[in-house]
């Protein structure tokens, strides 16, 4: 069971709605079978967090994450297929994040 976040990344400050986009590449070749390369809304920095990302797993398959209250185990939903590059979006309005890719 995934309660706790462990991971690098880069931070941006915000609140209310929002949009995040980015482009993911590719994998380098040597990853762990854990990896994720994506972008990621957090209520906060501290690893038990609520949050929802999008990206790509290690597999290269498009993965939408997330934790709805915090402490909550993560839940996940991988789709099939291999997609790289990819754009990822994630949209908050209000309380509600949708995601997207192409």
């Amino acid at each position: 069971m995934l309660t706790q976040d462990q991971f690098e990344f880069l931070s941006v400050s915000g609140s209310g709605d929002m949009e995040v986009v980015a482009r993911v590449y590719r994998f380098q070749e040597d990853v762990s079978a854990d990896s994720f390369a994506g972008i990621m809304i957090r209520s906060s920095l501290k690893p038990e967090a609520p949050f929802a990302s999008l990206g790509l797993t290690s597999s290269r398959n498009i993965s939408f994450r997330y934790r709805d209250s915090a402490g909550k185990e993560l839940v996940a939903s991988d789709g099939s297929g291999q997609v790289s590059p990819v754009w990822v979006k994630l949209i908050r309005k209000g309380n509600l994040v949708t995601a997207n890719y192409s």
